[in-house]
């Protein structure tokens, strides 16, 4: 953080869409910095690791490219994620970074403002779009974003420790979060007669988010059983 603030120019001139981000007012009651001050003290606020510090050197890069002001003046940035992450591709692989760390900072980027509940079903839902390992590293994004957010928004923080705890409660039972991890598979369900393939993918799909959303155990008899009830509602 102090870096950045210490060679705004000449970090600039190796990521210049960072110079629209300084002295860009906020102008949100979110926001106590303005867009570069806020990103340094992220960067300052997470562990010493350098894909979580490229994810937030990057992950507000593109709010000055989106941003509205509503009647009321308050500045707000939707789409800055995706828009983030395309600009984190272009600029990484400009900068030649090798491309498992492109891919994953692009989707920390693109899923840093996702806030699960901290319930069971609401984070089994989110683990099966982003999975145990992103998952677990967007709590550490989390965290450090929300420091550097306005105070009145720090009791949030005790939201992603329940969160995280219930991450790594399901980690530690096993509960799937792709097909792959369901008790029972393709060749289950042809076994079953279920015709056409295309369909046995679908199903194992819709088993995998009746699991999540907690209507079966993940359990091959239970799991057959619910796939002859979801193919009699598709027919």
């Amino acid at each position: 953080g102090q870096v950045m603030r210490q060679f705004i120019k000449p970090l600039c001139t190796i990521i210049p869409p960072l110079e629209k981000a300084v002295g860009f007012d906020q102008k949100n009651p979110h926001h106590i910095y303005t867009v570069y001050d806020h990103i340094a003290a992220t960067v300052e606020a997470c562990p010493p690791q350098r894909l979580l510090r490229l994810t937030m050197l990057l992950h507000d890069i593109a709010k000055p490219y989106v941003m509205t002001e509503d009647a009321n003046g308050v500045r707000h940035f939707r789409g800055h994620q995706e828009r983030g992450a395309q600009m984190a591709r272009e600029i990484l692989t400009h900068l030649g970074c090798d491309r498992r760390t492109i891919e994953k900072v692009c989707r920390l980027i693109r899923w840093h403002d996702l806030r699960p509940a901290p319930d069971r079903i609401s984070i089994h839902r989110y683990l099966l779009q982003v999975g145990y390992e992103d998952a677990l590293l967007l709590t550490q994004v989390r965290r450090a974003d929300l420091s550097a957010q306005a105070p009145a928004y720090h009791d949030q923080l005790s939201q992603i420790d329940a969160a995280e705890r219930m991450i790594r409660r399901l980690q530690a039972e096993g509960a799937p979060v792709d097909v792959g991890g369901l008790a029972v598979s393709g060749g289950d369900l042809l076994a079953l007669g279920i015709r056409p393939v295309p369909q046995v993918g679908e199903l194992l799909t819709a088993l995998l988010k009746a699991v999540a959303d907690g209507k079966v155990e993940n359990e091959k008899k239970g799991l057959l059983k619910k796939t002859l009830q979801l193919q009699e509602k598709a027919e």
